[in-house]
């Protein structure tokens, strides 16, 4: 096996581990988690707003639980088509409803994907 097959199987492994990990701490964290639609109050992004590549857009949000209104005190990632005033699910600690967890399935996947692309290139090529 070359270094570039070895290479290809440890960063699968890295991306599959750190799904797997993304998943089961969500889970741990189910039996106190609850879901409501926030309204986003700010967003930012880690690069100008023009650069789509690699650009994060993290925001804010509003949202109410048992009749109390609460802001987020962590920022959660958001599409980047998000703005102010667009309605998200958002997935807060139940002991600490100003807390939001922010999972992301699309993450998983994206990061599956890119575990079976790696390990499949290593088998083709």
């Amino acid at each position: 096996m070359s270094t570039k097959d070895m290479l290809l199987l440890t960063l699968a492994a890295g991306l599959a581990v750190f799904a797997l990990y993304q998943v089961v701490w969500f889970k741990s964290k189910a039996s106190h988690t609850g879901t409501t639609t926030g309204e986003i109050l700010e967003t930012e992004t880690s690069r100008p707003a023009f650069v789509r590549r690699g650009n994060v857009k993290r925001a804010t949000l509003k949202y109410t639980v048992e009749g109390r209104n609460y802001v987020s005190e962590n920022k959660i990632q958001v599409p980047l088509s998000f703005k102010k005033g667009d309605k998200h699910k958002v997935y807060y600690d139940t002991e600490n409803p100003v807390h939001l967890y922010p999972f992301n399935l699309m993450q998983v996947i994206v990061y599956l994907v890119m575990a079976v692309i790696c390990a499949a290139f290593t088998f083709v090529v």
